[in-house]
């Protein structure tokens, strides 16, 4: 039986990325202060609480629950390159569960894509990873090994300091060659978009 490791919904995951809208995209991206209480003040906005920090990367617990890391570059007071979060992911059990598991994380990408949608607009890029129209992906640092997306849909916004959102499927099961059990996962990024321009 295979493992549910995040699971929001995409109503919860909707009401996270209007929390980073409405506070204001611009400060988002300004350097977090190190202090405990100058965090505590800098998420205040969000009604968000900042968990702990390891290297470049500041952990934050979101108002519905949910996991973000604040990624930097470099340490200390250094402007936010990135704001990401595993907002779906499942640990298979055995080998047979992977085509179940495989149409399942489509499924779930799916009604993301759409609630983002109808608040933010039709993504300005998407499709598959071995397709022609797979878009391009932001050149930001992957973990070493991470598996490229298998589906991919990215919206550019509008705005001063509007971020490049990008929503990602990663099925990490292998080939059919050489399967494994599936640790597949949805992820959310916003990415700085001077970053990518």
């Amino acid at each position: 039986m295979a493992h549910l490791i995040a699971g929001r919904t995409p109503r919860q995951v909707l009401d996270e990325l209007l929390a980073l809208k409405i506070s204001g995209w611009p400060g988002r991206w300004s350097a977090m202060p190190e202090d405990e209480e100058g965090l505590k003040q800098w998420y205040g906005g969000l009604s968000w609480e900042p968990l702990w920090q390891h290297n470049n990367r500041q952990y934050v617990r979101t108002a519905p629950g949910g996991r973000f890391r604040f990624l930097r570059r470099g340490t200390g007071r250094q402007p936010i390159t990135s704001i990401s979060s595993t907002i779906w992911a499942v640990r298979g059990e055995a080998l047979d569960e992977n085509p179940r598991l495989r149409e399942l994380a489509f499924e779930r990408a799916r009604a993301y894509a759409d609630a983002i949608t109808a608040e933010l607009g039709t993504a300005q890029g998407q499709g598959a990873g071995n397709s022609l129209d797979f878009p391009v992906v932001p050149q930001h640092h992957p973990r070493s090994g991470t598996p490229r997306p298998q589906r991919l849909a990215l919206w550019h916004l509008d705005g001063l300091g509007s971020p490049l959102i990008e929503l990602t499927v990663l099925l990490d099961m292998g080939s059919e060659e050489r399967p494994y059990r599936a640790n597949t996962r949805i992820e959310l990024h916003c990415h700085r978009a001077e970053d990518h321009r």
